[in-house]
């Protein structure tokens, strides 16, 4: 048996020399409170919430300085329910939000990790509520995420199961002037394969004043090649959006075009628009 390897070795524990610089910061956000809910007679009150307008999260973030305009960095952050302390997921998964790391200078940035997608760092910025309330906003579900896709429904066909985040996805970001450029590939890691549950994407945003452009594509080839499930292994993703500042209010507007192509079911395609009103 012969086993042939490539790696990458983007950072370390931040133990380097005595002269590099490092700086670490643990933050975090907590949003809970009391509820009560009655439903047909069925009244009952619960503190557990992960949180409503910003998940409730513990943050680690890390960069050292490496000299010459390059720095090494990392992220870790974990999501939590604020009544019984537990993860925000029934996997167990720690570092379910965030878990990188990464090398950035003056070429950009290259991370490699659990991380938003592409499309959500490009969408985010022109959804109304921004990366707030994703629980009851359309955008953690308009977008990609997750190398395999939930069981699609009436109002959900493209079913995300990732929230918008890719595992063992690499990620380069870079911005020049107004312009930003992103793009990524995040690897299936199936035996036999490298395109099933694998995801590519190329970003550009542009931001000067009070405009904000955007627009995504995303090639997804989620992997759900089992007898119980359909075998979606086709993913078109476009989207492309604009906000607009005037005094105090924000307007934004997005559109997405959502195609996914299934053997078994054929072809679903889900098209997403939003438009909104910020007034701060």
């Amino acid at each position: 048996m012969k086993e042939t390897f490539l790696a990458l070795a983007l950072g370390s524990a931040f133990a380097g020399s005595a002269h590099a610089q490092s700086n670490v910061s643990v933050t975090g956000s907590v949003d809970g409170g009391l509820r009560y809910i009655s439903n047909d007679g069925e009244d009952r009150v619960t503190v557990g919430s992960n949180g409503t307008s910003y998940n409730n999260r513990l943050t680690f973030r890390g960069t050292e300085n490496l000299g010459g305009g390059l720095s090494a960095r990392f992220h870790l952050e974990a999501g939590f329910n604020l009544g019984t302390g537990t993860l925000d997921n029934n996997v167990g998964q720690l570092f379910q939000r965030t878990a990188t790391v990464g090398l950035a200078g003056k070429w950009g940035a290259v991370d490699v990790g659990r991380q938003f997608s592409v499309a959500f760092k490009v969408a985010a910025p022109l959804s109304p509520f921004g990366s707030n309330y994703t629980g009851i906003t359309p955008l953690a579900i308009a977008v990609p995420g997750s190398q395999t896709l939930g069981t699609p429904t009436a109002t959900t066909p493209a079913a995300n199961a990732g929230v918008g985040r890719f595992n063992n996805d690499i990620q380069y970001t870079g911005t020049f002037g107004a312009w930003t450029a992103r793009a990524e590939y995040a690897a299936g890691e199936q035996a036999g394969s490298h395109s099933d549950g694998s995801a590519s994407a190329l970003g550009l945003s542009y931001a000067s004043g009070p405009v904000l452009l955007g627009a995504v594509y995303t090639k997804h080839k989620p992997n759900m090649r089992t007898t119980a499930n359909p075998s979606f292994q086709d993913r078109d993703h476009w989207l492309a959006g604009a906000a607009y500042k005037i005094g105090e209010a924000r307007f934004t507007a997005a559109y997405v075009d959502d195609k996914v192509a299934t053997a078994a079911a054929g072809e679903r395609h889900t098209r997403w628009t939003w438009g909104g009103v910020q007034y701060v």
